[in-house]
């Protein structure tokens, strides 16, 4: 039940990150995101401790980028495969 849970929460959330980054609005964070981040840039610094700063918010940006490009109707596919096997599971240990 647990990762049934889990992967309600993830498709939950999934849709929530192309809902809010589908706006106009939504676009213009992005952009400054990217912008900002440096997606399209070098985050090489002769400091290890500004490398990694800049690093890490690259890896934000990259991440918010990865959720993007799920494909909604493939992961609710998972999901509803999963609901299927789960109900399919109880209703065979329902006498436990």
């Amino acid at each position: 039940m647990l990762k049934f849970n889990f992967r309600k929460k993830r498709v939950e959330v999934v849709q929530a990150y192309l809902r809010t980054f589908a706006t106009a609005d939504g676009k213009k964070v992005l952009q400054d995101l990217m912008e900002s981040c440096n997606i399209n840039k070098s985050c090489f610094s002769e400091n290890p401790y500004e490398m990694a700063r800049l690093e890490g918010e690259r890896n934000v940006a990259l991440r918010i980028l990865s959720v993007l490009n799920t494909d909604e109707t493939k992961l609710l596919e998972i999901f509803k495969d999963n609901t299927d096997r789960n109900d399919q599971y109880y209703e065979e240990n329902e006498d436990g």
